[in-house]
């Protein structure tokens, strides 16, 4: 008799997921060193030129995203008819609920940098996004004005694979992995840093998502970094309202007394709420300063 398909656990697609989508040495070298792509503010988003399939298209940069995606009711024929039918139909997870997309494969251009990748076409309107499968190679830094890329070193697929422990997808376990620790803070906890590593915020990979670790009303919770996040604030699941201790100010406005993100310090900060989320979400706003994201060392520094 035959032996049963091996069923793949979640964690066994996710090692599949990485090597699928992780480039050759030779792929990586022929990418340029460096890259200054000029981007705009529009509605709070970072917007970039781009082109798809020789296309002008506008996109905002998203470091929340973990793949690119395209907006056919913004831009279509685009992708033909013909590639978007055989693209594979993927839920997408938003904000404010779940999607539906196609994955397709296009040629992607942003300013001096052409790449292959994977992109997935939504018919939602607004959701055009240049996500972590474009720009995963590189270091960047955003200053007011460009989006600063310098190649970072070489990453075999199997050093990504071996930096998770555990598997990202188990839903109940981001939950208990995200969920606020109710102690307050003490202040024994607080030690010395050396001077530089006052200006770093570090961060663990969850897949292409970047997370860091932040404080609200002095309960520590886990954040997703989202230079896509337009919101002048914080966005956060309704369920962490009550544990974070989240109030209404006169203007019945949802508000934060206190935030702590690495070295940034907030008060009276504005709170939104997504019913999908799993975690935070903390965009440029919040930071307000230039900084750069190294890949290698896993952290965010900020210039100042």
């Amino acid at each position: 008799a035959k032996a049963a398909p091996k069923t793949l656990s979640n964690f066994d697609k996710l090692n599949l997921m990485i090597k699928e989508n992780s480039i050759t040495e030779a792929e990586w070298k022929e990418l340029p060193a460096k890259s200054r792509i000029p981007y705009s503010h529009e509605n709070g988003h970072l917007q970039v030129k781009a082109k798809i399939n020789g296309r002008d298209v506008k996109m905002i940069f998203d470091t929340g995203a973990s793949i690119c995606t395209l907006s056919t009711a913004d831009y279509p024929g685009v992708i033909s008819k013909g590639n978007l039918s055989k693209g594979q139909p993927v839920p997408i997870r938003r904000p404010h609920g779940i999607t539906q997309g196609n994955m397709c494969r296009v040629e992607l251009t942003v300013h001096d940098i052409t790449r292959r990748v994977n992109i997935l076409a939504t018919r939602e309107p607004g959701v055009s996004v240049v996500g972590q499968n474009f720009f995963k190679e590189y270091n960047y830094m955003i200053d007011p004005f460009y989006i600063r890329l310098t190649k970072a070193p070489y990453r075999p697929p199997a050093d990504k694979i071996e930096i998770i422990s555990r598997d990202p997808y188990q839903v109940d376990d981001l939950y208990k992995e995200s969920k606020p620790d109710k102690k307050p803070v003490s202040k024994n906890e607080i030690k010395t840093a050396d001077y530089q590593d006052r200006f770093k915020l570090p961060f663990k990979r969850m897949g292409e998502l970047m997370l860091v670790d932040m404080e609200v009303n002095d309960h520590k919770v886990k954040a997703c970094f989202d230079t896509g996040c337009a919101v002048d604030g914080i966005v956060m699941p309704p369920q962490f309202y009550k544990l974070l201790e989240i109030k209404v100010d006169g203007e019945k406005k949802n508000i934060a007394d206190k935030v702590v993100v690495g070295p940034i310090h907030k008060k009276y900060v504005k709170v939104s709420f997504a019913p999908t989320l799993q975690f935070l979400l903390i965009g440029p706003k919040i930071f307000d300063r230039p900084y750069t994201v190294d890949q290698k060392e896993s952290c965010i520094v900020f210039d100042y």
